[in-house]
C-alpha cells in the first residue's frame, strides 16, 4: 500500500513542485493550501507524513505543527517543516513546535526524497513498537485481572496509564483469610511491566504471614536480578485479614 503524504503550502507552485517529486515515487500525495484544509484532509485520509510550509496566512506552520503533535501522538506522525527561513531562531522555534526535520526552499529533490524515506521508516518502526505494546497491554490486563470479582459487592479493576505498567494488585483467599498484595515496580513501560509480572509469578500463596511472604519474594527477586546491572526495585505491601 502506498504511503500517504500531505503537503500543506499556500503557494500553488510549491505544492505542484513537491507533488511532482513525490508522485513520481509512487506515494499517494494530498495537498492543502492552509491549515483548515489540512485538518479536514488529515481526518479523512490519515497521512503517514506531513510536509508543512512555515510561512502561511492565518495559522502558520509552527502553530499547525503543534496541533498535529498534540492530536496525533500514537503512532508517531512525522512532520517536516519547509521554510525559506534559514536562521537559527526559526529552526529552534520549529523544534519547539515538535517538527521532526527541516527542508529549506528551494527544496532539493534528492534531499526531499531521502528525508521523506527516512521519516517514513521511522514511523514504521514506531508503529510496529506501538502495536507490540498494545498487544502486551492486553496480555498484561488478562494476566493480572480485568474487573475481577472478589465477592458480591467488591471488584478490582486494573488499567495502566501507559500501554503497559509496573503496578500489581493480587488478592486471594487462604484458609479462611483474605490476602492482598500491592506492588509498584520502579520505572515505567515494558521493563517495569516485566518486573511486575515476575512479582506475580513469584508470590508464595502458601506463606503463613505477610512478613514471610515479602521476605521470600524479596529473596526471589534479588536472585532473579542478581546478574543485572540495574537499579530496579519494587515497593510491596501485603495484608492478611
Amino acid at each position: 500500500m502506498s504511503k500517504k503524504i500531505l503537503i500543506v503550502d499556500d503557494d500553488i507552485l510549491s505544492r505542484e513542485l513537491l507533488w511532482g517529486y513525490l508522485a513520481g515515487e509512487k506515494y499517494e500525495v494530498w495537498t492543502a493550501s492552509n491549515a483548515g484544509e489540512a485538518r479536514t484532509i488529515m481526518h479523512k485520509t490519515g497521512p503517514d507524513l506531513v510536509l508543512l510550509d512555515v510561512m502561511m496566512p492565518g495559522e502558520d506552520g509552527f502553530s499547525f505543527c503543534r496541533y498535529i503533535k498534540d492530536k496525533w501522538q500514537e503512532p508517531f506522525l512525522p512532520v517536516i517543516l519547509i521554510t525559506a527561513l534559514n536562521d537559527r531562531n526559526s529552526k529552534l522555534q520549529g523544534l519547539n513546535s515538535g517538527a521532526d526535520d527541516f527542508l529549506t526552499k528551494p527544496v532539493d529533490r534528492i534531499e526531499l526524497l531521502i528525508k521523506v524515506r527516512n521519516m517514513l521508516k521511522t514511523r514504521e518502526l514506531h508503529a510496529n513498537l506501538y502495536t507490540e505494546l498494545l498487544f502486551a497491554r492486553r496480555v498484561q490486563e488478562n494476566l493480572f485481572f480485568t474487573g475481577s470479582r472478589l465477592s458480591n459487592d467488591e471488584r478490582l479493576f486494573y488499567q495502566p496509564c501507559r500501554q503497559v505498567g509496573g503496578d500489581l494488585i493480587e488478592t486471594w483467599k487462604q484458609e479462611g483469610s483474605r490476602w492482598a498484595l500491592l506492588a509498584d515496580a520502579a520505572g515505567h513501560g515494558p521493563s517495569a511491566a516485566l518486573i511486575a509480572t515476575a512479582v506475580k509469578a513469584l508470590i508464595d500463596k502458601n506463606a503463613t504471614t505477610p512478613g514471610n511472604l515479602l521476605q521470600q519474594l524479596n529473596h526471589s527477586l534479588c536472585s532473579l536480578l542478581a546478574n543485572e546491572d540495574t537499579s530496579y526495585y519494587v515497593t510491596c505491601i501485603c495484608i492478611k485479614a
